[in-house]
């Protein structure tokens, strides 16, 4: 296997700019491919948290001190993470790349409470492509995840969600980690097992 630094892993998945979905089990890496990706943006970063996973401690880890040029945010509801979204309109062209981890963790918690969720979900998705189409940077969603029938796991979302991101990610974790890119504007491939290490990933 291969140590990918965050500049090269960002180059390797050429995360476009329109919306990302990354995708998998939990403790999957879908985390540590965030961080990644944030490390290597050298303009500014805004970092929303939604499941307080968000660890300064392991971008120290990697990077050996925290980027000055990465904002975190912290959302304890779906309902600020609705009002946060839409904030984010007002700072299009101040922003070079925006993440959210979990885009879909409020959202599956109120999934069987209110009827309006699945619209106000697909809202935040047509105002984050608004932003990412007008200032034409990359947004990097991750999601949890829901098991079907013939035991295949699909994001929380479903169709919804991987209709409205171009670039699709999933990560397996069983006996070993995988990483396969199911979508992406190029029509690139990547299959591969992964490891997660203390600066990152090793291919």
């Amino acid at each position: 296997m291969t140590n990918i630094e965050p500049t090269d892993l960002t180059k390797y998945l050429e995360y476009p700019k329109s919306l990302t979905c990354i995708y998998g089990n939990p403790a999957a890496g879908k985390t540590t491919f965030c961080l990644l990706a944030a490390l290597a943006e050298k303009g500014k970063v805004v970092f929303i948290d939604t499941e307080n996973s968000f660890s300064i401690d392991r971008i120290k880890q990697i990077n050996g001190s925290l980027p000055e040029n990465l904002f975190l945010i912290k959302v304890n509801s779906f309902k600020e993470q609705s009002q946060l979204i839409e904030n984010l309109l007002k700072l299009k062209g101040k922003i070079d790349l925006i993440i959210i981890d979990s885009f879909t963790y409020h959202y599956r918690k109120e999934l069987q409470e209110k009827k309006d969720v699945n619209f106000k979900l697909s809202k935040q998705l047509s105002i984050l492509a608004v932003i990412s189409r007008e200032s034409k940077i990359p947004i990097i969603l991750t999601s949890q995840i829901y098991s079907t029938m013939d035991n295949n796991i699909e994001p929380v979302g479903g169709n919804m969600l991987k209709n409205w991101c171009q670039c699709l990610i999933k990560l397996e974790k069983n006996n070993e980690r995988k990483i396969i890119l199911e979508k992406h504007p190029q029509n690139k491939i990547l299959n591969s097992i992964f490891e997660i290490v203390n600066k990152g990933i090793k291919f």
